[in-house]
């Protein structure tokens, strides 16, 4: 997420609405029939509407429609819900602990982990949200869905969600403070192989990744093979896509930015901050991996660094500014689109998995590989993590290993043997 500083009025706000609606018409006539035509929208609404309304709730509610029309990303910022975006960039709020995706307009449930209120009270994944508070969210952002479902610890949120075959069921649910560990690696070592969860991108993700993977390949001989798994993983900061794949990479580029244009505004490339030279890897995605994890996935596969295994990505490769104004409001805007290093728009093409696996096994269910479940299966297992019900898991450890092997040289690859 890349965030520039600029300070601007509420009617700065109103002016630049104005001309941005005045912008998508032709004429200069035109123009001023739509300034009267907004203008009086505003002098009915305020003599006729049941209720009285103020007009800053008016002028911000014209502001997020000209945003919403733009795409399902731009969106208007109220004073809470911007500090509720700068303090989940820290890994640590008040909410529910559950992962949301937009699918085809509907607010999903993607996970919900066991220590967490959402899971506690009954929601389930693939549940969808209905309504937040008695109030309808259809046709609001996905942002401004987790921003009503944040709020001070202790306080509560009620849910109304529709759940497969046709149930409609309402939770009560009281918020807890979510402490986000965005990274949780371990070592398999009856296969040498690292498993590295990497759940958000927050602005602990790469030095926590990096301190982790450096203590185990310090104390490990022979490391066979790293799996970076970024399923279910929703994004986060843009900076921690660069850091994450500069972890693995040395001099490639890593992905470039193109504004509307088409022009290339900024490249980035690795530093030679590389810490796992010559260890085959394997990344696992899904379709809930979205933006920055896809950043991570196609810098590594267009680089030939790791192969992709799992399923095609959400397909979100779009960079929100956030414009931060005097008055503590703020709007997110969508001003470029990411590429991978071979130039392929994240956004209309995804990252497509090398080797597909489909988790039929687990969709019903909360993934086993959210950070908690993990440590469930640790304490479950004390030999290393428990992985007979991860089938993608399972399919990545053995091609890591595969790839290992054959790049040492033990087997090769070459004529059948001739039996005569």
């Amino acid at each position: 997420m890349v965030i520039f500083r600029t300070k601007l009025s509420i009617f700065t706000i109103i002016f630049l609405t104005l001309v941005t609606l005045f912008h998508t018409i032709g004429h200069s006539d035109e123009r001023y029939k739509a300034l009267k035509d907004f203008e009086e929208v505003l002098k009915i609404i305020r003599e006729q509407y049941v209720d009285e309304v103020e007009d800053k709730k008016l002028i911000e509610s014209a502001i997020n429609g000209v945003l919403n029309s733009l795409d399902p990303y731009s969106t208007f910022l109220s004073e809470e819900e911007y500090e509720n975006i700068k303090s989940s960039t820290k890994g640590e709020f008040g909410g529910i602990g559950a992962t949301l995706n937009m699918d085809q307009g509907f607010v999903k449930i993607i996970s919900s982990y066991k220590a967490w209120p959402a899971y506690k009270a009954g929601v389930k994944p693939g549940d969808i949200i209905v309504m937040i508070n008695d109030e309808q969210i259809s046709g609001i952002s996905l942002d401004q869905v987790m921003d009503k479902l944040k709020g001070e610890a202790g306080s509560q949120v009620k849910l109304k969600i529709y759940r497969e075959p046709g149930e409609i069921k309402e939770f009560i649910i009281t918020r807890e403070i979510i402490k986000i560990t965005p990274t949780k690696v371990l070592l398999y070592p009856q296969d040498k192989v690292i498993y590295a969860k990497v759940s958000t991108f927050n602005d602990k993700t790469s030095i926590t990744l990096k301190a982790e993977l450096q203590k185990i390949m310090d104390s490990t001989d022979d490391i066979k093979g790293i799996i970076l798994d970024l399923r279910d993983n929703p994004g986060g900061t843009f900076d921690q896509a660069i850091e994450v794949s500069r972890l693995f990479l040395s001099k490639e580029k890593i992905v470039s930015l193109k504004n509307r244009y088409g022009n290339d505004e900024v490249i980035y490339s690795a530093n030679g901050s590389n810490i796992a030279k010559n260890i085959s890897m394997v990344v696992l995605i899904n379709s809930a991996s979205a933006s920055s994890s896809e950043i991570v996935a196609g810098a590594l596969q267009d680089n030939q660094r790791a192969l992709i295994m799992g399923e095609k990505s959400f397909c979100k490769g779009v960079v929100q500014n956030i414009i931060p104004f005097s008055n503590g409001s703020a709007i997110k805007l969508t001003t470029a689109k990411f590429y991978t290093p071979l130039g392929k728009s994240i956004q209309e093409h995804c990252i497509v998995p090398d080797i597909e696996v489909i988790d039929t096994v687990n969709k019903p269910v909360a993934s086993h590989s959210g950070v908690n479940n993990l440590r469930d299966f640790v304490k479950k297992q004390p030999g290393g993590n428990d992985i007979n019900h991860d089938y993608p898991l399972q399919r990545a450890i053995d091609l890591v290993k595969g790839i290992s092997l054959y790049a040492s040289g033990k087997v090769k690859i070459g004529k059948p043997i001739n039996d005569k």
